[in-house]
């Protein structure tokens, strides 16, 4: 063939690998005659790109399948991890999933003598007002009535400060903040003997002229009115809730006052406390604004 070399000839090869003499240009194969064609060099390389694809299309796979098996085990161990530990147990979790669903859980957990009830003591005991001892909750319809009488709360010193939380009230708080929940601050004015009871017991109920929860006020001026008195205690909150459907936690009720900033939280599950405040001495700093 002229212009070009021949060579790796042999008898038991019944074909010539044919190239150009400059040695730059394509491999051909020249076969024998009745030989069969076989492929040279360049005309392997489609061939060889072809097979490669499954390999390529294979590793692919391969590299997605470990990239999701990554971040599910990273949720996993997250989700572990929450629970072990210092994380918020298991029934406590579940407890937060249940918050403000309205069913008997719900109601049990603001109403005294239930199981619900112990399982709120539970979470709250041990939190109290910085620099005092923790309080444990009261009891009875009786504690009620005499702790009402003013001739009784007005001689009972408050404590007031910062609210430190106990260990089950911290994971209480982390627990709804993984969970989801947002936060606002709210106050709830109330009487300096019934200040250690709420902290270490949660919330309770009371019956409202707009259904059953636990009310607070958006201002501090408003929640006074409710504190009966110069030197008593408003609290002041952090109410939960969720953003898909905010007033199933947190709801505005239309209240007959000049601010008409009243609230009912569903839960006492909703609800921390964060400082105790204390109601000026006199008219001019003890300013109820309704």
């Amino acid at each position: 063939m002229p212009g070009a070399d021949v060579g790796n000839f042999s008898h038991t090869v019944p074909y010539y690998v044919v190239q150009d003499s400059s040695m730059k240009g394509p491999v051909y194969t020249v076969p024998h005659a009745g030989a069969p064609l076989q492929p040279g060099v360049a005309d392997l390389a489609p061939q060889q790109a072809a097979q490669a694809k499954p390999w390529r299309t294979w590793s692919l796979f391969a590299v997605i399948f470990f990239a999701i098996y990554a971040v599910l085990g990273a949720l996993l161990w997250r989700r572990y991890r929450s629970f072990s530990g210092d994380g918020p147990p298991q029934w406590l979790w579940d407890a937060v999933l249940q918050a403000g669903d309205g069913d008997h859980g719900t109601m049990d957990r603001g109403t005294e003598g239930t199981k619900q009830r112990e399982m709120m003591e539970s979470i709250f005991a041990g939190t109290h007002v910085r620099g005092y001892p923790a309080g444990h909750p009261l009891h009875g319809e009786h504690w009620l009535m005499r702790l009402s009488d003013s001739r009784v709360f007005s001689k009972i010193e408050g404590q007031f400060g910062p609210v430190d939380l106990g260990k089950n009230a911290q994971l209480l708080r982390m627990t709804l903040e993984q969970q989801g929940f947002r936060h606002r601050t709210f106050f709830h004015g109330t009487q300096n003997p019934f200040v250690p009871s709420i902290l270490t017991g949660g919330f309770l109920f009371s019956e409202g002229g707009y259904g059953t929860g636990i009310y607070v006020a958006k201002t501090y001026a408003h929640a006074q009115c409710y504190a009966f008195g110069a030197l008593q205690s408003v609290m002041e909150l952090e109410a939960y809730w969720k953003p898909d459907n905010e007033s199933r936690y947190v709801k505005h009720v239309h209240h007959n006052s000049l601010l008409n900033d009243v609230y009912m939280v569903s839960d006492p599950l909703l609800i921390i406390p964060t400082v105790v405040h204390k109601c000026g001495p006199d008219i001019y700093e003890n300013q109820c604004i309704r």
